[in-house]
Order: structure tokens, then sequence, then C-alpha cells
């Protein structure tokens, strides 16, 4: 928790809850900080999502979990995936840090991290604001936990008396009630502190969503949208002064009496004026891998793709705003030198290719020995040349959002790939040494059952070029283009209110269906392709684990129960059996469990002991290879141990 520092004038923090980002240092506080301390004010950081992902992460917390026990009035079933992980994560206490106690919450940094994110999947409050304005709403089981977690921590009291302003970066949408729960607390302990709320999933809420969020929540005193360092900069002055009148600052909603006011955004600072972020030293050394975001650009080079709704996060500035390669590597030199950190990711949309071209001489020219990946587009100017020279200056991996192989929905959504382009792009990043990571969306608009089955073969023929896969459904906000013209789309209204959102919030969601495949066709088109992620996600895991048996010579070998990477949980009707190294889950016949103790029971056992437990050798045999195929046996010696 942050020190108690004299002088110190805002609180810079970070709410849960955005699973993906635990082992991370989200950049936006450590931007908004240099800002502010290029201009006087001093600032301390906290990242109340991370806390929580070590809050839970506890043995007192798990042994709960591992039982169902979420939270009052949140119980979960024991074959419920979250209480999954948490006896898993229990049995491996020590998977999720490294010998100095940093956090390994990343994927690439333990093999057990992605079961992280299923604990907390009960706490993901993500409901329309009509939801979060009723008067029960902090009552809730799901939400009661947030409150007791807060409290948990003695955040408030923790602030210096010198502090004024608390700014919550609600960057996507399951931050949002988290972060009212924390203004409340906030505003109980501390009631003169000023609580304002801004970030991406803020800014790209209607007006209409604001007043309710300021009317319904008395704790919030006010909303910056779009770019937030001259509305921070302005709220910290009029604190500073000695007074509160938020309504003369451009970008802020805010209460006057009963009313609600928005005051029109202005353009924001130009990207090299931006002093260097500021990372604080303890949220960076608790990580075991850190890395360090550095802004190089903000919109889209692109800007045409009509689901996307991120070109709307700016409103009042250029559509596309970008550094010069040049700044850019000076900042990643700094931030290198003064934190002893190599690992850098871009904070853009999409990096340029001249862009990529210049920061890779630069990078090399200086001898930067660093590590650094970015997002980008599929795009013709990437070249095997360039490719190469940005595997030079240390560019691990692109994401790239390819999204499908079909060129008349990619042309539909005004994509400026083609399927062509996406094979010569993967082919040649694949030579060039550069690993891709690819996110696909299997039911864009109009896309029908063949063609997604048609687009996941042309994947599956070149998944040698890639090296992790993200399954998204397409998900049609109101802010996107999509949105406001869903019919052009082809798209019909719904009224069911079920609905998910991805990277927003459920009340940022449109409510529609797309007649171009049936509800049936859509969830054998994401099975599928979820199993082909899972298949691409596991190669290196499964190639490196050698003592799980995989095949069928076995003859030679002491064998036991995996029972280190699976999870065995019996219901009425049979066993249910998760395995963490495969990442499958299955259920296999209630007369199974009487072979598992006696499994458990043994030290070890070759593999006619195992077909002796059976009650016939044809039984033993099917669940031998049943277990063989399951990866459910493990080898206890060395083919010449005794």
């Amino acid at each position: 928790m942050p020190q108690r520092i004299n002088g110190v004038q805002v609180a810079l923090v970070f709410p849960p809850l955005v699973e993906t980002n635990f082992g991370h240092y989200y950049p936006s506080t450590a931007v908004l900080a240099g800002y502010l301390s290029a201009s006087g004010t001093g600032s301390i950081q906290t990242d109340l999502n991370e806390d929580f992902a070590s809050y839970l992460l506890r043995p007192e917390s798990l042994e709960a979990l591992a039982d169902g026990r979420f939270g009052d009035g949140l119980v979960l079933l024991p074959n419920e995936m979250p209480a999954v992980a948490a006896r898993l994560l229990l049995r491996h206490a020590g998977s999720l840090v490294d010998e100095q106690g940093r956090h390994l919450f990343r994927d690439e940094s333990s093999d057990l991290a992605y079961l992280l994110k299923i604990l907390v999947q009960p706490y993901r409050i993500d409901e329309r604001l009509s939801a979060m304005a009723s008067p029960g709403f902090y009552a809730r089981p799901g939400v009661a936990v947030y409150a007791a977690f807060f409290e948990h921590t003695g955040y408030a009291t923790s602030l210096p008396l010198s502090m004024s302003l608390v700014c919550i970066s609600v960057a996507v949408g399951p931050q949002l009630a988290p972060a009212l729960v924390l203004a409340r607390y906030l505003k109980t302990h501390r009631p003169g502190l000023a609580v304002v709320l801004g970030g991406s999933a803020i800014s790209l809420m209607p007006e209409t969503d604001i007043e309710m969020v300021l009317i319904s929540n008395p704790a919030v005193d006010a909303l910056v949208r779009f770019d937030g360092e001259y509305p921070l900069k302005s709220l910290v002055e009029q604190k500073r002064a000695g007074i509160w009148t938020p309504t003369k600052v451009p970008g802020v909603s805010c209460r006057v009496g009963t009313a609600i006011t928005h005051s029109p955004p202005e353009a924001g600072p130009r990207l090299d004026s931006l002093p260097n972020a500021e990372y604080d030293t303890g949220l960076l050394s608790r990580l075991a891998k850190p890395e360090i975001g550095i802004v190089q650009s903000r919109g889209c080079y692109w800007g045409k793709c009509a689901y996307c709704d991120y070109v709307e996060l700016y409103r009042g500035s250029r559509p596309f705003r970008t550094r010069t390669p040049d700044n850019f590597a000076n900042e990643m030199e700094y931030q290198s030198r003064k934190h002893g950190v190599n690992q850098f990711s871009l904070i853009t949309e999409a990096i340029a290719p001249a862009f990529a071209a210049r920061l890779s001489e630069l990078i090399v020219q200086g001898d930067l020995s660093v590590k650094w990946h970015s997002f980008a587009m599929i795009d013709r100017r990437f070249t095997r040349g360039l490719f190469e020279a940005m595997v030079r200056s240390g560019c691990e991996f692109l994401i790239i959002g390819a999204e499908t192989m079909t060129d008349r929905v990619l042309h539909f959504m005004h994509k400026s790939a083609t399927k062509e382009e996406t094979i010569r792009f993967l082919r040649e990043a694949k030579a060039s040494g550069l690993d891709i990571k690819v996110n696909l969306i299997p039911d864009l608009p109009s896309t029908t059952y063949r063609e997604a089955l048609d687009s996941l073969a042309a994947f599956r023929e070149l998944q040698e070029g890639f090296n992790f896969v993200s399954v998204f459904p397409f998900e049609a906000t109101r802010s996107s283009r999509v949105g406001r013209e869903p019919e052009r789309f082809g798209l019909c209204g719904a009224d069911s209110e079920r609905a998910t959102g991805q990277a927003q919030f459920i009340a940022n969601h449109l409510i529609v269906y797309d007649p171009a495949m049936t509800a049936d066709e859509r969830e054998k088109v994401f099975i599928r392709y979820r199993e082909f992620a899972a298949q691409v996600n596991n190669r290196e895991t499964m190639d490196t684990l050698s003592n799980v048996v995989r095949d069928d010579d076995t003859d030679r070998h002491r064998l036991r129960l995996a029972d280190d990477i699976l999870d065995l949980t019996r219901l009425k009707g049979g066993v249910q059996c998760f395995n963490s190294l495969t990442r499958e889950r299955f259920m296999m016949p209630e007369e199974c469990w009487v072979l598992i103790e006696k499994m458990r029971s043994k030290q070890s056992f070759r593999r006619a002991d195992f077909i002796g437990l059976s009650p016939s050798t044809t039984t033993g045999e099917f669940y031998f290879h049943k277990m063989l195929e399951k990866c459910m046996l493990t080898i206890v010696e060395s083919p010449n141990g005794k």
C-alpha cells in the first residue's frame, strides 16, 4: 500500500477487475503521474487490481474458494471451474510467485497463471447501469466482496493528509462497479476527498449513462472523458486554490445542484510534448517480469474498421496522433536506464510500418538492449525485410486482429487486409523469426456457418505461423459504426436482456442478433475455434512435460495417477476431471471413482497392476487407454528403475 508522503495531492488508482492485466503494470496511472509531476504536482499510484489477485491467493482465501464459498450469498458448486481453479492453486501455492515473492501472474510466467483468470470470474460484474443504480446494488454478494476487500486494504486511511483528489482509471467495463464501490468506500472514510473517474470505458459512455452514474452515485464528484491530462491538471489546480468548479474544465461531467453538466472536450496534448511516464518502483518491483508501456499513438492510422470503437476515445483531438520514433526511443532508453527494465510494450491501436522501421533502426543504432511488442495491423508494408529489422531490434511478437479469412466479410467490415495478404503476413513473419499472436472473431456480422468453418480451416493450415490464439465473440457496441447503423450490417434488433461485454461494459452493448448463423451453428463454431486455440496455445507446454505418459509404450514404466495436475470431483452420475496441463474438462463414469481411490492407495503401479484393479481385463484396458488419452498418468521412475 502507498506510504504516507508529505505534499502529495493526487492518488491515481487502477481498480479491479481486469484479469488480463494481472502481472502487468497498466500504464494509465504512470502516464498521468509523469504529466502531473512535470507540472509540479506529486502523486501516488496504487494497483488495486493486482492487490485483489494477491488477496484472493492468500491461503485462507483459497481454502474458502476451494469449498465454493466465494462470499456471503455467493456459493458455487464444487464442480464449477472457479472452485476447481481454487483447489489447484491451493495445491500449488508457490506456483504464482518466484523465490523473491514476486508475482508470476502473467500467462508466459507460469503454466498455472491462467487459473487465476478462472478463479476471479464470479467477481466479474458487468451489468446494465440501471442495475448498478438500483438501491440494493451495494448489498449484493459480488459487490459486497469488493467492499470487504477495500476495507481489508486500509487504502483510504493510508492516504497522506495532503491528499485532495483521487482519480480512478476505468479502462474496461468490469472495472466500473468496483470503481463505484471504491468511491463509496473512500467517501465513507475520507469525506473531504474529491473522487473523479476517467478512462476508456468512461470516454465511450453516452451522456445519458454518465448522468445516471452521477445521479445514483453521490460519492463520485466528476467524470473525465477523452484525453485526461489537461482536465486532471485543471482539477488539481482548483483543489490547490481551495475551489471546486469542475464545470469550467473541458471534458468534465459533474453535478451542479440537481442538474448534470457536460463540458465539451478540448484538444489533448501533442504526444511528443508528454513528459516521460513515472512508473512507481514499488509496483514494478513486485512483478517477476515487469514491463513498461510507452505511449506511441492515440487513435488508429487506419481507423476504418466498422466494429471498432477505440477510434472514438479522443474526441476534441485529431483522429490520429503519433509520437516521433526518436522521441519514443528516447523514453525507452530513459525508462530502461532508470528502472533496469528492458521489456516494453507500445501503447497503440496499431504500430505503423514506417514507425516500426525507424524505431528498429534507432534501437540498433543506439545499442539499446531491449525487448518490445506491439499491436499491429495486417499491412502490405510489413515486408519480410522489415520483420527481420524488427527482430534485430528486439521485437518479440506482434498482436494482430486477423479476425477472419473470408474476404467478403473483411471487405464488409472495412478491414484493410485480405485473405491473401493475411497469409503473406503470417508466412513472412514466421520466416523472419517473429512470433505472432492472433485474435479471431468467428461471427463478424453476416458470417455464415460455412464461412466460419472455412476460415478456421485456413487458419489451421497456417498455425505454424503464430504461437497464440485468442477467440472473441463479436460484440456490437453502441459507440461503433456497426452499433450506430446495425441494419446496414445485417443485424436485427432483439428483445433479449442476455448480452456479454468483452472490451467494454454491457451498458455499451447493443442487443442485436445476426441471422447469418443460427444459435446452434454459432455454438458449434465457437467450440471448434476454442478447441483450435487450446491446441495452439498448449503446444509448448505439452512438448516440455515428458513425465506425463502420452503413448502406449508403458509396460517398462512404473506409473501413478497424475494428481498434481488433476482435479477430480465426484458427482452424482460420474466423476468430473479437469487436467490443468491440457486445460480439458471431461466426465468419466461413476465407477471410475473406485478405480481412482485404488490408484491413490498405491505409491506406484505397472500397467498390469492397473488392469488387475479393474473388474475385468477388457474394462481395465479400456480405462487405461482412456487415461493415457487424457494425460492422467505420470511416470514415477526411469525405464531402468526398479
